[in-house]
């Protein structure tokens, strides 16, 4: 199975990247991404998320998680936000 990997801090990720054109800030994409995630948790549990590992900044500070989630639930988060700005948009 492949993997995507999520920031929880606004930072490069595959995800953001491909979500951040449907929204006016990087930051109001970033935080649709962290909410839908957050509402799958929710419905799912815990282990959607595959594994946590520390976000350092340059000099070695801890700012944030990199999440680790399934390609499945990756393409859930697409979708999600997708329909969501669908209906905003109409």
């Amino acid at each position: 199975m492949t993997a995507t990997e999520i920031g929880t801090q606004v930072t490069n990720y595959d995800l953001l990247g491909e979500i951040e054109g449907l929204f006016n800030t990087r930051q109001e994409a970033h935080e649709a991404v962290q909410t839908t995630l957050s509402q799958i948790i929710e419905n799912d549990g815990d282990d959607v998320v595959l594994s946590r590992r520390e976000m350092k900044n340059g000099s070695g500070r801890v700012i944030g998680e990199w999440l680790t989630v399934s390609t499945e639930t990756a393409q859930e988060i697409r979708d999600a936000i997708g329909d969501q700005v669908a209906i905003e948009t109409n």
